[in-house]
C-alpha cells in the first residue's frame, strides 16, 4: 500500500508574527514623527532593540528552530540591560559568550551523537522535519523506511559483535567498530580560530555539521555521492565555509544569513542538473559567508 502524501504545506503562523512584529515598529515609528502623546524611550530605537526585533523576526519565520535568533536576541537584551539600568556589563560579555559558546558546542554534539546512535540504524535526516519533507517521494525510495532499513547490514551476521561481547568489550570498542562500518557518511566539525579541510569519499553521504566561530571550513565533496536529499547543517560567526560539489547536484541554500550570504560560483552551462542529488544547506552565518563551488 502506498502511503505517499507528498510534501506538506508549511504553517502560516511564522508569516503572521513577521507580519505583526513589523506593524508594530511601523506604528511606533509612525506615532513618533507626528508627534502624538505617546511617549516612547530612546532606548526603543536604539541598535541593540533592532537585534532584538530581528532575532523575534528570525524566530518566528522558523519557530525559534534555528540558533539565530536565541544569538541576537541575547546580545541584543546583553547591551540593551546597559542603556535601560544604566550599568556596565560590557566587561562581561566576552566571557558568558564563550560560556555560552562552549555549553552549546556541547549541547549540539550530544544532539549529533543521540541522532546517531550506535545501537540504531542510520535514519533519513529529513524524516526529522515533516513541515519541510515528508516523504520526499517513492519513486526513488526518498523518505522511505523500508529502504533506509535496507542498507544496513543484518545484525545477525557472524561478523556483528554479540551482546556479550559489547557489554564485556564495553561502550568504546562498539562505537568503534561502529564507526569503521559507516565511514565519513556524517561530517562532524568545529573550527574555533583555525581551520578545518576535509575530503569526503563515501558513496553514501547524508549530511553534517558545521560550525565555525571566527574560523573556517573548506568540504570537499567531489569524490562522494549521495543517495537521497541530504542536509548540512552550517552555524558560523565571524566565519567562512567553503564547499566544493559535483557541478550537476543540486544545491538548496535554506540558510539564514545577517551581515553574510551563500553563493554559488559553479560553472553550470550546458551541465544536466540531477535533481536526486539535492544538498540542502540550512544554518546560521552572522557576519560570514558561505561559497559552493565545483573545481
Amino acid at each position: 500500500m502506498n502511503d505517499y502524501k507528498g510534501p506538506q504545506r508549511k504553517s502560516n503562523s511564522g508569516r503572521i508574527w513577521v507580519g505583526l512584529i513589523i506593524i508594530i515598529i511601523g506604528f511606533s515609528m509612525l506615532t513618533k514623527t507626528l508627534g502624538f502623546m505617546f511617549h516612547f524611550p530612546n532606548w526603543l530605537f536604539s541598535w541593540p532593540m533592532w537585534l532584538i526585533v530581528i532575532g523575534l523576526i528570525i524566530g518566528a519565520k522558523n519557530n525559534f528552530k534555528k540558533p539565530a535568533s536565541f544569538v541576537l536576541i541575547f546580545i541584543g537584551c546583553f547591551f540593551l540591560t546597559e542603556r535601560v539600568a544604566d550599568i556596565s556589563l560590557g566587561r562581561f560579555f566576552w566571557p558568558m559568550f564563550i560560556i555560552i559558546l562552549g555549553c552549546w558546542l556541547i549541547a549540539g554534539r550530544n544532539k549529533r551523537n543521540n541522532y546517531f546512535s550506535p545501537n540504531d540504524p542510520p535514519r533519513d535526516p529529513l524524516n526529522e522535519d515533516k513541515d519541510d519533507y515528508t516523504n520526499y517521494g517513492t519513486d526513488h525510495n526518498y523518505g522511505n523506511e523500508m529502504d533506509w532499513d535496507k542498507r544496513v547490514d543484518d545484525p545477525t551476521l557472524a561478523n556483528e559483535p554479540t551482546e556479550e561481547e559489547t557489554t564485556s568489550n564495553g561502550f568504546h570498542e562498539k562505537r568503534t567498530h561502529y564507526s569503521n562500518k559507516y565511514p565519513e557518511d556524517f561530517i562532524d566539525s568545529v573550527s574555533v580560530f583555525g581551520q578545518v579541510k576535509k575530503n569526503i569519499y563515501s558513496k553514501n553521504f547524508k549530511g553534517g555539521d558545521v560550525v565555525n566561530i571566527m574560523g573556517g571550513a573548506d568540504i570537499n565533496l567531489m569524490q562522494a555521492d549521495i543517495q537521497q536529499p541530504v542536509i548540512l547543517e552550517v552555524v558560523q560567526i565571524f566565519g567562512g565555509t567553503t564547499i566544493i560539489v559535483p557541478a550537476h547536484w543540486k544545491v538548496n541554500p535554506e540558510m539564514t544569513a545577517i551581515f553574510g550570504g551563500v553563493e554559488d560560483k559553479r560553472f553550470v552551462n550546458n551541465i544536466a542538473v540531477d535533481n536526486h542529488k539535492n544538498l540542502i544547506i540550512r544554518g546560521t552565518s552572522i557576519f560570514g559567508g558561505i561559497t559552493v563551488k565545483s573545481i
